[in-house]
């Protein structure tokens, strides 16, 4: 799914890349064992303390400490609980809290990060979700979807496919989808209150991708596409543990735990 920043994000991350100049020197840091160094600059409304967060979900800005480079940017990104000093740092704060971290080691936010290279994180606590929010939602989801798998249109208009729910609404007599080859799809995504999350369609972007290739789509898609041909055009009903899991997609876009439905075509297949 493909998403861009507005004006308004894109004028965020310029203030923190002014921060970034005024904050050269590492005075009123905090260092750890392992010579990382963090500082807090502005508190949050001190309620929420990431310390009983299973999951985080961060705004930040990461830059290469020597050369001041930009590495990556992003809003509402989450994260699972660690071990690493980062996560030591975080978890002893609260939702709302903006900290700048150099890190010196590799950390959940940058694990492929070299041995010795030096990051510099801008970092804001955005929201978080314990274990018994995820527990309570995961419980929702079940319960819902055990409901629409007894539902008559589920019954009389769907196949169940190893594990998702599919509705063929045309025929074709086009080329089989193979693993190995590349696919050119179309597809629009909603939850189930009808909220479209990405459609192809409206954005007039089909996508292309190898089949079988790793991350390239989420597994209902792809679970999907080894049954269809060539013009061939199915909806699905896709529980969380076969599109966006229990983490969900940024700030509300996708509700951790949420059952999507995706309508999908195979507009080509490589020859």
């Amino acid at each position: 799914m493909q998403r861009s920043f507005s004006i308004c994000r894109l004028s965020l991350w310029i203030s923190l890349l002014a921060l970034v100049a005024a904050c050269s020197n590492p005075d009123g840091f905090e260092e750890l064992d392992s010579g990382s160094m963090w500082k807090l600059h502005q508190f949050g409304d001190q309620r929420e303390l990431v310390d009983s967060a299973e999951l985080v979900f961060l705004n930040a800005l990461s830059i290469d400490f020597a050369s001041g480079d930009t590495i990556e940017s992003f809003e509402h990104r989450v994260f699972r609980k660690g071990k690493d000093e980062l996560w030591k740092v975080l978890r002893s704060h609260y939702v709302g809290d903006s900290l700048e971290y150099i890190s010196v080691e590799r950390d959940f936010l940058h694990p492929g990060t070299l041995r010795y290279d030096t990051l510099r994180y801008f970092i804001k606590v955005a929201k978080m979700r314990t274990e018994s929010q995820l527990k309570d939602a995961r419980l929702v989801e079940l319960t819902t979807l055990d409901t629409i798998a007894r539902s008559d249109s589920v019954k009389n208009y769907y196949e169940e496919l190893d594990g998702i729910y599919v509705n063929r609404l045309n025929l074709s007599l086009g080329q089989m989808a193979e693993e190995g080859k590349e696919l050119v799809i179309h597809y629009r995504g909603y939850d189930l209150s009808g909220k479209v999350v990405d459609d192809t369609w409206v954005r007039r972007a089909p996508f292309a991708f190898v089949l079988g290739n790793e991350h390239q789509v989420i597994p209902a898609l792809e679970k999907a596409l080894y049954t269809m041909r060539k013009g061939e055009r199915v909806r699905i009903i896709a529980p969380s543990w076969e599109a966006f899991g229990g983490d969900g997609v940024g700030e509300n876009l996708i509700r951790p735990f949420s059952t999507m439905v995706f309508e999908l075509e195979l507009v080509d297949v490589a020859q």
